[in-house]
């Protein structure tokens, strides 16, 4: 769109062609391997964890993430929520924080990358905008549900196919409250994530669809 509307360039001039991602480096892991990780993080084991890898930023809104947790968790007591993301949190997330009890874990960095979405449950993003968020196709490709905000880059994800996806209004902490605790009925359910992760982001993916676009490109010249 910004193509378009700003620059003014025809649509005929356009194509889209979404990020390519290492998607072997990330994949689902066994209960037990799960329950280890948490251990090492001071997660109880049978929790069910929402978490994010998102910077502390006004693009990346993780004040209304912790608000729709902090709402959530009142009905739901076995919730937990993993923050992976460099700070400093803004004063309202760090009085929500210390006054969790435990719920709310934040970790400023976390590598490898992998293991912060092999400890989680559900995958939550809150941008106020977004490119093509690589974090959630990191999560996807690790089999995770995603609680993605309905806006630009998260919608072609909202719209891949993936069958475990909810899409919530940006700065809605009730609409997250809500499908946080409407995800927790996809855990007893497989989804169909790391194939479309596989299928429409990985790294063959884009090169297929690049080297796809050049050929006709070069064939109507």
């Amino acid at each position: 769109n910004y193509a378009n509307l700003k620059l003014n360039i025809p649509d005929s001039y356009l194509n889209l062609l979404t990020t390519g991602t290492n998607i072997q480096r990330f994949k689902p892991i066994q209960h037990q391997e799960k329950i280890a990780l948490r251990k090492r993080h001071s997660i109880p084991e049978e929790s069910v964890v929402i978490g994010t890898v998102a910077r502390v930023s006004k693009q990346k809104d993780v004040a209304t993430l912790y608000k729709g947790f902090v709402q959530a968790s009142q009905y739901n007591s076995s919730l937990v929520l993993l923050h992976i993301g460099a700070g400093p949190l803004p004063h309202q997330c760090q009085a929500l924080l210390n006054d969790s009890r435990g719920k709310i874990i934040w970790i400023n960095s976390l590598s490898p990358i992998e293991e912060a979405y092999q400890m989680m449950d559900v995958f939550a993003l809150c941008s106020l905008y977004e490119g093509l968020s690589l974090s959630s196709i990191e999560a996807m490709a690790s089999g995770l549900p995603l609680i993605l905000t309905k806006v630009e880059g998260n919608v072609d994800i909202l719209d891949s196919g993936a069958n475990q996806c909810i899409g919530v209004e940006a700065q809605n902490a009730h609409e997250v409250m809500q499908a946080m605790l409407e995800s927790v009925d996809f855990l007893s359910n497989t989804n169909n994530h790391c194939e479309v992760a596989n299928d429409q982001f990985s790294d063959e993916d884009f090169t297929r669809r690049l080297l796809s676009l050049y050929e006709s490109k070069t064939n109507n010249d």
